[in-house]
């Protein structure tokens, strides 16, 4: 499973913690607050590698950088984006396309006549999709005069379209509220941490039942290899409960996952009404 992330820049945060905004990051912080700039690392399979749209370090388009995060927790807000190992190679083809480059530009030395590489470590080549800075006025102001360009991005709208492409359930997700066109950094913190981070935290909750259900009732859990013919064998999860008279030791319920062993010794101690 790859380890990716959603990273936003909170500039309310970090300002708090002695950074103080740009003019731009003011200026954009008009309709996209606290978080005003996005940033999509990619897992340690790519090195780590951030992706994103932005005109910072003179670059104006998409671009690649290696962002070491040093003030992640005064300056940024993260968002865990589960992928498989295939997803995140369609996340990172998608990159690579719209900063043209090619997806093995990590590998090899490649001179600048192939791509650009300034001062400031940005990675990108000559045809990446340019910066849509007259697109950002669309929600740095609440004019709808300017509407964004379907040949230039920005931040949000960069993150969003490589997590989309592997993950078409997220752009479906955002169609339903209208959010692609004209996506803030504010809204893609918010509506992918609902989308990614609610399951997650529902899946955390049960696995703490699962364990506090263990520890309550002094159970034990074992894998077990089952013999399933000939010389050959398959695994089995055991809860195994412990009792004064013997046998001491009673295999209550089984299964070929720890998950599934553990739900049913409660189902089953439910039904004893214990």
């Amino acid at each position: 499973m790859a380890n990716c992330t959603i990273q936003s820049y909170n500039s309310t945060k970090a300002w708090i913690f002695g950074k103080k905004p740009t003019g731009v990051q003011k200026w954009i912080a008009k309709r996209s607050s606290p978080q005003v700039h996005s940033e999509y690392q990619f897992s340690e399979r790519y090195n780590k590698v951030s992706f994103s749209a932005t005109r910072q370090d003179n670059c104006k388009c998409c671009r690649f950088k290696f962002i070491e995060y040093s003030h992640l927790l005064e300056r940024w807000d993260s968002v865990k984006v589960p992928m498989t190992d295939e997803e995140e190679d369609i996340a990172y083809l998608e990159a690579c396309i719209m900063a043209d480059l090619p997806i093995d530009w990590q590998d090899y030395n490649y001179s600048l006549e192939n791509y650009r590489f300034n001062d400031n470590g940005n990675f990108y080549g000559h045809n990446a999709i340019p910066y849509d800075l007259v697109g950002q006025l669309c929600h740095a102001t609440k004019l709808k005069w300017w509407k964004p360009s379907k040949k230039k991005i920005w931040c949000s709208k960069a993150v969003a379209r490589v997590i989309y492409k592997a993950r078409h359930e997220f752009l479906e997700f955002m169609q339903n509220f209208k959010l692609v066109d004209e996506l803030r950094p504010d809204q893609l913190h918010m509506m992918a941490g609902y989308f990614f981070n609610a399951p997650l935290k529902a899946e955390n909750e049960k696995l703490k039942k699962l364990f506090n259900a263990i520890e309550d009732n002094s159970w034990d859990l074992r894998c077990v290899n089952v013999s399933t013919g000939g010389d050959d064998f398959g695994i089995e999860w055991h809860v195994v409960e412990h009792y004064m008279a013997k046998p001491k030791e009673r295999i209550i319920s089984y299964s070929k996952t720890p998950t599934e062993a553990i739900e049913l010794a409660l189902k089953i101690q439910a039904l004893k009404g214990e």
